[in-house]
């Protein structure tokens, strides 16, 4: 997909506009706008088995009814996404924005801004991710991580990013990492103005790989 526009499509359950099961799926310069699954997961696209790069795409307003990720749901396979826009996307369940379920995910130069969803109102990963260069504003959770939600065994890495005015009504505004097995590699990134309403860590919460807590 190159120089296009996917927009107002809507599926009774997974992948408002797409669903790739076992495919390779490439798209540049793309809008995806006013998606949405009604029973399921993905507003704009769930991917199984597959690998995905989107690169100066928007993916804006999409949702996911009753179900994951308000634009992309993404299983098994590599995702990686460079540049580009995803705002403005929910989930009535996990990850306002991008869900990352037993896959890899690599972010480089990415905004994420006021999605909104239940444990990581940008992304919720629960393995590898790669973040780079990457700005994470006004995003939402009614549980923890409003920005970013990981929660599973690979050590993410948050490079040159920033995390400002994310919210979270549990426990880490900005960014929650909330398994005892996991070590993040969080290097030269900005936490300003996030807030976590009834739990710890107003920027940052860290469940560390002895047991401790560390909240910033």
């Amino acid at each position: 997909l190159v120089d296009c526009e996917v927009v107002d499509n809507t599926a009774n359950l997974s992948g408002g506009a797409v669903y790739n099961d076992g495919g390779s799926l490439v798209a540049e310069n793309t809008l995806f706008a006013a998606n949405g699954s009604t029973m399921a997961a993905g507003g704009v696209m769930r991917s199984v088995q597959a690998d995905v790069t989107l690169t100066d795409c928007t993916l804006v307003s999409n949702r996911a009814i009753d179900g994951d990720a308000g634009a992309i749901y993404h299983q098994h396979g590599v995702l990686t996404v460079t540049g580009g826009v995803i705002a403005g996307n929910w989930a009535e369940e996990d990850a306002g924005a991008v869900l990352l379920l037993n896959a890899a995910g690599s972010f480089d130069g990415v905004i994420f801004d006021n999605n909104r969803g239940s444990n990581g109102g940008g992304i919720r990963a629960h393995t590898s991710v790669t973040v780079k260069n990457s700005i994470f504003t006004g995003n939402y959770t009614i549980g923890h991580g409003g920005g970013v939600h990981i929660y599973g065994s690979a050590d993410p890495e948050f490079t040159n990013c920033v995390f400002a005015g994310n919210r979270a009504t549990g426990a880490g505004g900005g960014l929650y990492v909330g398994t005892n097995d996991v070590n993040p590699a969080i290097t030269n990134c900005t936490f300003v103005g996030n807030h976590a309403v009834s739990g710890d860590g107003e920027g940052l919460y860290i469940y560390d790989s002895a047991g401790a807590v560390s909240s910033y």
